[in-house]
């Protein structure tokens, strides 16, 4: 992984929910976390430390996590972050 661009980091989670699950699945920013690729809280927040590991950023301490229901939520939470932006208390659909 190179650039850590969203390509590189669907890859990580995709990588990650391999080894959670026991199975390869290509994903998508479509994909709802819970619905389509059930996965459980536990498992959710493993895949994200993954993507703090790989980017060298805090996602699972900021509060905007709970309103993640896809990956592409999980896409752009990672940008905000890298961007600056400071949590806030809600987050906005």
């Amino acid at each position: 992984m190179s650039d850590n661009s969203a390509p590189d980091i669907i890859e990580a989670l995709a990588a990650e929910y391999s080894r959670i699950k026991g199975v390869r699945r290509d994903l998508r920013a479509s994909d709802r976390i819970v619905e389509d690729l059930r996965i459980d809280s536990i498992s959710a927040i493993e895949m994200l430390v993954r993507v703090e590991e790989l980017l060298g950023i805090s996602i699972v301490a900021d509060p905007r996590i709970a309103g993640l229901s896809t990956i592409g939520d999980i896409l752009e939470l990672v940008a905000v972050i890298r961007s600056g932006a400071e949590p806030t208390a809600e987050r906005t659909a």
